[in-house]
């Protein structure tokens, strides 16, 4: 079976040139796209935001909102910024959950 990054380059070479796929190849290839995007390999170190959001199972709103400090009791995730894109490494999100002072759970 070929792979997902071969299926999208073909996909991304027709759609240039016209040729028409049909919708259900479309939406497949797009599907199978989405679905690596959404669910990050567990060996990645570094997570995008949406993976990030993904993993913790929150809004990308939400978990931007905390990485800038607006959520109030809960501490800053760590990111790195690199333009516009907004980059966590796994091991950040896990040592954020295990802080005892998030403050986030109330009594």
């Amino acid at each position: 079976m070929p792979s997902l990054n071969f299926l999208v380059s073909r996909y991304l070479e027709h759609r240039r040139h016209s040729a028409i796929l049909s919708t259900k190849t479309e939406v497949s290839i797009l599907r199978l796209w989405e679905a690596k995007m959404m669910h990050p390999n567990p060996n990645t170190s570094v997570m995008t935001l949406k993976q990030a959001a993904s993993y913790l199972q929150v809004s990308k709103a939400h978990l931007s909102n905390v990485i800038n400090g607006k959520v109030r009791g809960v501490a800053p995730v760590r990111s790195i910024r690199l333009g516009r894109r907004i980059l966590i490494k796994r091991e950040w999100i896990d040592e954020w959950l295990d802080m005892p002072e998030r403050g986030d759970i109330q009594q």
